[in-house]
């Protein structure tokens, strides 16, 4: 097989075969270094590219410190014995940057300080009527686009027209504001014209962009593979050492995708993307994905792991939280687990869990500060959360009506069976934890054709619930059991017809206290100025707040307290008090 990759090799331009060691070197400041050289130490390859075309199982594409400007196409598999290794030789000083720098600029007349460049790059997701669709969703036609534009590495925020980036200078005093509150950091706010070719942008400092280092990246992937061209994906790829960055690409298009199954990135960094920062078949290990305009992204598939990575400060753009935001997101994934993670400052929930994801653990992980529920399980089962912590999540809602995206809390479980919550510490966030009802949800999946999904069968126990700004265990039940909805007022005269209306649909009217749900052994305490417990959505004619969970399990309740002090049989006993100390223990890569 070498010896006919070898004659391969030679026909399309190369010199010599990859050394029967297995190494190919690839050094883009070696003064030989060329691809059409047989990557060795003495004659390496100048790009990572080159060497993907040349991998057979149980290569190491062994990759020298730099910044490569390249997308790097990965076709050829490994075998679970025989892997394929692209590993930085230098750890962290091997950079794949989608982006280059820009130094010709124009300043376009006008009060504003609005300077133009050439931009010669058009992205497309899909072609309709013979029309070039540049933005996904259809419902977000300028943050759905995939330009980025960066100036000294942080990136420009997008607006629809010229006229409205004069506007915003003259509205912002020359201060680009995020599109999503206290979400992103930008230098400027920039608008592409990309029908004739050209970017036009001021910066916050409204000086030159001479004296500042300014970017437009121009490729959409950075590593892997993508389904469309491969369907089966790639397998037992490991991937350690590297940073990606910079990147225009989509939503639900990840800047690294290793699509396929038993694949492994480790130790490296994915930050500044446009899009989707990274979707991983099989493990990731000791990473960090930050500031991806859309969701950060993680390992899924059947058996995956997440163990020891950051996510932090994801979701900048104003996508549709209904749709997919936040840390990340994943979905028909089974039998996985995260383990000693960070969900941090991200845009919607730290972690979602949706459609049909089972066999889920999630042990020793810090969600803080997301913008919606720390950790969100959706239309999902047997997810088990043990020794974690949830602090300070759901402040996109501080000040917010009630109703408005109800059933925002450290740990919100939706319309999902049989998981449990054991010895978590949940403190200070909108709700402590939630449980929401607007079942019974169908999907039809794969493997077990329809399944109908509602809260069931749910364990939560040794947890310390406390200070939470809402409720500590709040039953968002949007559902018949607590009386009509108000639009369904109208059609029901009395309330003898109201009661007729529920026996006829008695199979579909959840009991919480019926569900087999389990809260006891917890520690659940509120300040003066919080509530314990809600049973059923406000809006419901019969949802009551109360001090007492009736029938669900015994319970310490601390009510109008001033301070809190666990015992050590409940809540985290290990919880970290020091955030960043803590990730410091995960021996994250750094960045340059």
């Amino acid at each position: 097989m070498r010896q006919l990759a070898a004659c391969l090799i030679l026909l399309i331009g190369y010199a010599t075969s990859a050394t029967l060691a297995g190494d190919i070197i690839v050094d883009q400041n070696h003064p030989q270094a060329d691809d059409r050289n047989a990557g060795t130490a003495a004659a390496p390859l100048a790009t990572i590219s080159a060497a993907a075309l040349r991998t057979l199982p149980g290569d190491r594409v062994v990759i020298k410190a730099g910044t490569y400007h390249e997308t790097v196409s990965v076709h050829t598999s490994g075998t679970k014995s025989r892997p394929i290794q692209y590993i930085a030789d230098t750890p962290g000083k091997t950079i794949i940057d989608g982006a280059l720098d820009r130094t010709a600029f124009t300043r376009v007349e006008g009060d504003e300080p609005i300077y133009r460049t050439l931009w010669p790059h058009l992205f497309i997701i899909d072609h309709r009527d013979g029309i070039a669709i540049q933005h996904h969703p259809e419902s977000l036609p300028v943050h759905g686009r995939a330009d980025l534009v960066l100036c000294d590495g942080v990136p420009l925020l997008q607006v629809a027209s010229l006229d409205a980036l004069r506007e915003t200078y003259r509205k912002t005093n020359g201060k680009a504001q995020p599109a999503v509150p206290n979400l992103g950091k930008f230098g400027g706010m920039t608008w592409i014209d990309s029908g004739k070719g050209s970017a036009y942008f001021w910066l916050n400092d409204g000086t030159d962009p001479q004296k500042h280092k300014v970017q437009i990246a121009d490729k959409q992937e950075l590593f892997g593979c993508d389904p469309g061209e491969l369907p089966g994906g790639i397998q037992n790829i490991h991937v350690k050492g590297l940073i990606f960055r910079h990147s225009s690409n989509f939503a639900q298009r990840p800047a690294v995708w290793l699509y396929g199954k038993d694949n492994l990135l480790e130790d490296c960094v994915i930050e500044t993307v446009a899009g989707q920062g990274v979707s991983v078949s099989g493990t990731m290990r000791r990473c960090v994905i930050r500031n991806c305009g859309a969701i950060g992204g993680s390992a899924t598939g059947e058996g995956f792991v997440n163990e020891s990575c950051l996510w932090e400060d994801n979701c900048w753009k104003p996508y549709d939280r209904g749709w997919e935001a936040g840390g990340t997101k994943i979905a028909l994934a089974s039998n996985g687990i995260f383990r000693d993670c960070v969900f941090r400052r991200n845009g919607g929930p730290g972690l979602w869990l949706d459609i049909d994801t089972r066999d889920v653990q999630i042990n020793n992980c810090v969600f803080a500060d997301n913008e919606q529920s720390g950790l969100f399980v959706e239309i999902s089962q047997n997810v088990q959360v043990t020794r974690s912590l949830f602090q300070g999540n759901g402040l996109g809602n501080i000040g917010e009506k009630r109703d408005s995206d109800w059933g925002v809390a450290g740990i919100t479980v939706a319309e999902s069976k049989n998981c449990s919550i054991r010895n978590c510490t949940i403190l200070n966030n909108r709700d402590g934890i939630a449980l929401r009802e607007q079942g019974p949800r169908t999907i039809n999946t794969q493997q077990k054709g329809e399944v109908s999904y509602f809260n069931l069968g749910h364990q939560i126990t040794g947890n310390f619930i406390a200070n939470n700004r809402g409720f500590q265990v709040a039953f968002w039940w949007d559902n018949a059991f607590f009386g009509p909805h108000p639009s369904e007022a109208k059609l029901y005269a009395n309330d003898d017809e109201w009661d007729k209306h529920i026996e006829n649909m008695r199979d579909l009217v959840y009991d919480p206290a019926k569900q087999k749900i389990d809260v006891h052994g917890n520690l659940i305490a509120a300040g003066p100025t919080q509530k314990l417990f809600l049973l059923g959505a406000p809006w419901r004619r019969e949802s009551r707040e109360v001090e007492m969970l009736a029938g669900f399990g015994d319970n310490e309740i601390q009510k109008n307290a001033t301070s809190f002090d666990p015992p050590d049989d409940v809540g985290w006993i290990d919880a970290p008090t020091d955030l960043q100390a803590y990730i410091k223990q995960l021996r994250l890569p750094a960045t340059p």
